[in-house]
């Protein structure tokens, strides 16, 4: 089913620049396109109670959560999240952004806890068109970073200390890194893909780059929708 509305997503490690870049988004929705939008996030979109209730369970680094348990809790939190705030949206014909969604679990879960063996990672693959109805992005903003400069930038604080992933090892995040470049090398010829290095770039370049390549997609993807957005 073509959905009326535009999903785009923005995904990346910690510290990568991925949140402040759906603020940058947002200004720029807000200014330019002037067309309905909805912001979100997982885990825990602000759109939904049980989500902020799985996010608050899921990236509280109090709780120790098994591995294969942690699947499960983002993928409820991913089924909630589709088909309660982004689904609704997308038939509305409002341009959906999410900072992250599926591409995620993939690196979160399937290299950083299981190496990217590929078992895991088509386990999750699997699990991820089941919860979401094989909902795939318009565009996915793919935002790396060095691990170590990325820790450096992180460290949200939102539970008063270093989340869940936040704190894990060293070796987590370099398994990240290595994870979210094999999902681009896989999937860059089959899906609609922005990648941006923002190690060594400025905000304001990082900005710059997306918004221009924005510009080229709206104008040229959003045309060939086969329905108007309203």
């Amino acid at each position: 089913m073509k959905n009326k509305g535009i999903f785009i997503t923005v995904e990346g490690p910690e510290g990568s620049g991925k949140s402040t870049m759906v603020r940058e988004i947002q200004k720029w929705l807000e200014e330019v396109v002037k067309r309905p939008f909805l912001i979100t996030k997982e885990p825990g979109s602000p759109h939904d109670n049980v989500c902020k209730n799985l996010r608050a369970l899921m990236l509280n680094p109090e709780n120790v959560i098994d591995s294969h348990a942690e699947i499960f809790g983002m993928m409820m939190d991913r089924c909630q999240h589709v088909n309660k705030v982004v689904r609704p949206a997308l038939e509305e014909g409002k341009i959906v952004v999410s900072d992250r969604y599926i591409d995620s679990t993939y690196a979160y879960q399937g290299w950083g806890r299981r190496d990217g063996t590929e078992e895991a990672l088509e386990y999750i693959n699997f699990l991820n068109m089941k919860t979401t109805d094989n909902l795939i992005p318009d565009l996915t903003i793919l935002m790396i970073v060095d691990p170590e400069v990325g820790l450096k930038r992180s460290l949200k604080l939102e539970f008063g200390r270093a989340d869940r992933f936040e704190k894990e090892k060293i070796e987590f995040h370099n398994r990240l890194h290595e994870g979210f470049l094999d999902l681009f090398e896989k999937y860059k010829d089959k899906r609609n893909f922005l990648l941006i290095d923002t190690t060594d770039k400025s905000q304001s370049q990082c900005k710059s780059q997306v918004i221009d390549y924005l510009n080229t997609f709206f104008d040229n993807i959003i045309q060939s929708k086969s329905t108007t957005l309203t």
